[in-house]
Parts: structure tokens; C-alpha cells; sequence
């Protein structure tokens, strides 16, 4: 199961600018700040999208896209 993956030991650099986005409310918030935190990436961004949960692109869809268009994407 994905709740068993240790990403900080099997993964503990990605060669690719992260873009962390995660709901306000999210459970998974706390874990994902600890890998993000640990993570060596050349580029990482935590982003928090406000009053959304775990489901950010359900929860806040223009905001999401908000962030794909002005910040993962921008030229």
C-alpha cells in the first residue's frame, strides 16, 4: 500500500523542480511537509492551497490551475 512506501529513504532526491501542492486541511499535510522538507530537489515549492482538503483539485480547481499556469508552467 502507498501508506507503506518510505519515500524519504527510497527517494531522497528527484533531479526535477518539485511543486509540492497540498489543501489546507489535507490529513496527509503533516507527512508530506516531513518528505518535502528532507527532499533535495533542484527547485522546491510548498504550496498550500487554502480551504481545501486532501482532494485540492476536487476542493479548489481554479486555484490549482492558478498555480500549473503561474508557476509550474510559466515560461
Amino acid at each position: 500500500a502507498i501508506l507503506e512506501v518510505d519515500l524519504q529513504a527510497q527517494v531522497p532526491e528527484l533531479k526535477v523542480p518539485v511543486y509540492m501542492i497540498m489543501g489546507e486541511y489535507d490529513v496527509m499535510k503533516k507527512p508530506a511537509r516531513r518528505y518535502f522538507d528532507s527532499l533535495r530537489a533542484p527547485h522546491k515549492e510548498w504550496i498550500e492551497i487554502k480551504g481545501a482538503g486532501h482532494a485540492v483539485s476536487a476542493d479548489k480547481p481554479e486555484d490549482v490551475e492558478a498555480v500549473y499556469l503561474g508557476k509550474v508552467l510559466r515560461p
